[in-house]
């Protein structure tokens, strides 16, 4: 095999830039937006975590099945991009769908009880989406989908609206406590 010369031309091939020092650029660019986002994901998740740790909640048993059943289900959506599913999954790992169950118990409980905590501290804190913040997210999320706003609008349900609206506010709850936190 023989590997391409690092110049302008290769720049040219595998990108829509013109010359090396361009594509570098755009490459360390977007290297470093990754580790920025990764770093605030991180941040964020331990902030979370330390406050979620320090709360204590009663969580209601059909919250926890229901989480559960989320996870299963998304495990199940993932097998089947790669061409299985879940009964198969089952039969080659000679599990029965109690125990399978039962190995997201753990991770289901903790993120209930991050939902119930965050929740009960957006409603202390007063932390609301705005019509104005609602539209802009719908907008974005528009053109994630590649459609208009018209479009997409049209497409949404009074409980789409509500699900945006919670992520918003959940979003600006994760916030609050990462401007406030004072991690040791």
């Amino acid at each position: 095999r023989e590997l391409p010369e690092l110049d302008d031309e290769f720049a040219k091939d595998v990108s829509e830039f013109d010359t090396l020092a361009e594509y570098k650029e755009d490459v360390r660019k977007k290297l470093l937006e990754r580790a920025e986002h990764a770093a605030k994901h991180e941040n964020e998740d331990k902030v979370v975590d330390k406050v979620v740790e320090n709360a204590k909640v009663d969580i209601p048993e059909v919250m926890i099945e229901r989480q559960i059943d989320n996870l299963v289900y998304d495990f199940a959506v993932r097998l089947r991009y790669q061409g299985l599913d879940l009964e198969k999954y089952l039969n080659v790992t000679g599990t029965d769908m109690e125990t399978f169950r039962g190995q997201f118990r753990e991770r289901a409980e903790k993120e209930v009880k991050a939902q119930l905590v965050l929740e009960k501290i957006g409603q202390v804190e007063a932390i609301t989406a705005s019509d104005d913040e609602l539209n802009e997210e719908i907008k974005r999320l528009s053109e994630s989908y590649g459609q208009s706003e018209e479009e997409f609008r049209q497409h949404l349900a009074d409980e789409d609206i509500e699900y945006i609206r919670n992520n918003l506010v959940f979003r600006k709850t994760v916030d609050f406590l990462v401007e406030n936190a004072k991690l040791v």
